[in-house]
């Protein structure tokens, strides 16, 4: 922490060297590095850094790959600083929303990877967004403010669910979030779980492979039935 101060310019700077990717992607995935280990104590340094982020995300002179590590790192800083994320939210909101929204050449197999991950990102965002608002014990008033994006966020997830291109990291992401957001929300969450795409791929992800992915689909699959029985 005594060490912020004096470094935080030489982060700036590999975040705002949009010239060499690689650069930046790095120095973005350093933010996420440094809100695991400093938690809420990278709060001073957040409203810098996230308009130095969100400056990326409009900026298309920015490389593709960076966008994707640039919305999973709002989920590294939700998690950090908890509902003090809360004024970020309409910006970052939104931004989830466009970007969940793109649609690439699907010939090119190097565009679906990159949608993949864009996806993934998304995910990935909205789940340390939710878990950051909720927090640790009974659900926090503050993740009520997420509450108007609910229905926007399930249907991206039916859009993964229809596209046969997803991936298993997708799969596990979106199998958590779904946990995540009945979690969060509850029963209000039953008609918008109880469809044939959300059924499927909590379906995939219990089949897969990966102990992960399987272990989230399995969680969301609980969670479900957890609902089911309440109503019941």
């Amino acid at each position: 922490m005594k060490y912020m101060d004096a470094f935080k310019p030489y982060l700036a700077l590999g975040l705002k060297n949009v010239a060499e990717y690689q650069v930046c992607v790095a120095a973005v995935g350093l933010v996420g590095d440094l809100c695991r280990s400093l938690t809420s104590k990278v709060l001073p340094f957040c409203d810098e850094l996230m308009t130095m982020l969100l400056e990326n995300l409009g900026n298309d002179s920015v490389h593709r790959s960076v966008k994707p590590q640039i919305l999973s790192v709002f989920g590294d800083i939700a998690l950090a600083i908890g509902n003090e994320f809360k004024k970020y939210l309409g910006f970052v909101l939104p931004t989830l929303h466009q970007a969940s929204q793109a649609q690439v050449d699907k010939s090119d197999y190097d565009m679906i990877d990159y949608l993949n991950d864009l996806r993934e990102g998304c995910l990935e965002a909205y789940t340390g967004i939710i878990q950051g608002l909720k927090g640790d014990t009974a659900p926090s008033a503050d993740v009520s403010l997420v509450e108007p994006y609910v229905n926007q966020i399930m249907t991206f997830i039916e859009q993964i669910a229809l596209d046969d291109d997803h991936n298993d990291a997708c799969i596990s992401a979106s199998c958590g979030l779904i946990g995540d957001l009945i979690a969060a929300f509850g029963s209000r969450m039953l008609p918008l779980v109880e469809t044939d795409n959300i059924s499927n791929i909590i379906t995939k992800g219990r089949r897969s492979k990966t102990t992960k992915t399987k272990t989230l689909a399995t969680w969301a699959t609980k969670e479900i039935r957890k609902l089911k029985n309440a109503q019941s």
